[in-house]
């Protein structure tokens, strides 16, 4: 089902997260990276550090996603706000202690290969189902992003669309049925 999470779904679920014990840094980076700035699932798999990295290795908090990964083949630039930047710098030290390198592809399977988009699916799977949320899938963390993003704009709807990469507004427009009424009445109460 592809839904926004609550603000308390999502607590909890960030929660779940934060108790882990194996992969807890992996895993942080790995679900919080879409919910803060709606990547999709494939864009995520694809991602490498070099994309994330400024020239000296440190996490740029804006990178272009490259056409190779990206819906469409269309880049566009993806900001990481004041929630994820820290959280991906702890993953990055974890993933240089573990795997002893700082380049490569984001996500690194037991294998010690690039993890699939199933294999990232199965992780939010268990930590969705974890957190009392069945039926609710990855794409809900995108879901997620889009309304808080809208909720926050002064602009309207096109500043989400360019963000979530949309051809159209009104496919971003479909993020705006999952408005609850509170969210409503709050857009017009100033």
């Amino acid at each position: 089902m592809n839904r926004a999470l609550t603000a308390p779904e999502e607590t909890a679920l960030v929660a779940l997260i934060e108790a882990s014990r194996r992969h807890a840094e992996r895993d942080a980076a790995l679900i919080r990276l879409p919910l803060e700035t709606g990547l999709r699932l494939g864009e995520v798999s694809g991602l490498n550090w070099q994309d994330l990295l400024t020239v000296h290795g440190e996490i740029c908090p804006q990178f272009t996603l490259r056409k190779e990964i990206a819906k469409f083949k269309k880049p566009r630039f993806v900001f990481l706000n004041r929630h994820i930047l820290p959280i991906l710098q702890l993953y990055r030290a974890w993933y240089q202690r573990r795997y002893n390198q700082s380049n490569g592809p984001l996500w690194i399977s037991t294998h010690n290969r690039r993890m699939s988009p199933r294999q990232i699916e199965r992780i939010t799977h268990g930590y969705l189902i974890g957190a009392g949320l069945p039926g609710v899938t990855f794409h809900s963390l995108r879901h997620t992003f889009a309304l808080k993003a809208l909720r926050q704009s002064s602009h309207g709807a096109e500043p989400v669309r360019r963000l979530l990469g949309h051809n159209s507004l009104s496919t971003t427009q479909i993020y705006l049925s999952s408005l609850d009424q509170s969210a409503l009445i709050q857009a017009v109460d100033w």
